[in-house]
């Protein structure tokens, strides 16, 4: 046999020879991997619980699978049903906020209109308490109004706020310890319609009590008149409306408790271009 002859026999025979090993070792390691594998496989369904040592192995992991399938479906349907009761019951809540919500406007609006009609029976009243309390008080009488000092006096252009001893009114009275007021036409026409004087009473009187009345000199005017009490910057009581031919108004003004005394005098019509009115005798009491 020739050299080269014999050389290729040796060469396929150790190349069948390697084929052989490396499928042999290729067969032996898919195997190994296929075990590991198994062997993972079979650690993961021991560790979930599930016993593999039975042929009917598969059907026990697929029953367990749709009962946890039921379980999860069941807490689900219940969790549905949960949250469509409490959407109700959040509708229900809202629809009662609602009903509170318009239930406390309501309120508000109806004692907003208590108090304002409360503001006006305390004005309107105020005057009849005070005279209940004076079946339990003695009232003595005390100075002249004409007698205190003004603690300030409000004047505009051609206003005044004037003391004198006595002046003769409308209808022919004579009255003395007088104070005369007068809101006059300034000479470029400004409305001048209002004065007020301040008195510093500090709580000493529980009243004032006096008339006003419309001067002799005023008695052709028809401009209206009317004067203001106010306690401690707090509205007490008013007078009527007065103008020519008004016959003299009393007043008894209640200041029990009153530090600050003002009155106002304000002309509400201007008529007839200057005028006055007057506050006469007016004495306070203790």
């Amino acid at each position: 046999m020739k050299t080269s002859t014999k050389n290729a026999i040796i060469t396929g025979i150790f190349t069948i020879c390697g084929s052989l090993i490396t499928a042999f070792c290729t067969e032996s390691a898919v195997k190994n991997n296929y075990k590991n594998q198994n062997s993972e496989i079979k650690g993961d369904i021991a560790n979930s619980g599930i016993s593999i040592n039975s042929e009917d192995s598969m059907g026990i992991i697929i029953n367990q699978l749709i009962n946890e399938y039921n379980d999860y479906k069941n807490k689900v349907d219940s969790l549905s049903t949960k949250n469509s009761e409490l959407s109700k019951e959040n509708d229900k809540l809202k629809n009662e906020n609602n009903n509170l919500n318009n239930l406390y406007n309501d309120s508000v609006e109806k004692i907003a209109q208590l108090n304002y009609q409360l503001a006006e029976l305390e004005q309107n009243n105020l005057g009849n308490s005070n005279d209940d309390n004076n079946f339990s008080i003695q009232e003595t009488p005390s100075d002249f109004l004409f007698n205190l000092d003004t603690m300030s006096l409000y004047l505009i252009e051609n206003n005044f706020y004037n003391k004198i001893s006595n002046l003769d009114d409308s209808i022919g009275n004579n009255h003395d310890n007088v104070i005369l007021c007068g809101a006059k036409n300034s000479s470029d026409d400004k409305d001048t319609n209002s004065l007020y004087a301040e008195y510093y009473i500090n709580k000493q009187y529980i009243s004032l009590k006096g008339n006003i009345v419309i001067p002799e000199e005023t008695k052709n005017c028809d401009d209206v008149y009317v004067v203001y009490f106010y306690g401690d910057d707090k509205y007490i009581t008013e007078t009527d409306s007065m103008t020519m031919g008004s016959l003299p108004y009393e007043f008894d003004v209640p200041l029990a408790g009153v530090t600050k005394l003002k009155i106002k005098i304000v002309r509400t019509e201007k008529n007839s271009g200057n005028s006055s009115i007057a506050i006469s005798e007016a004495r306070f009491y203790k």
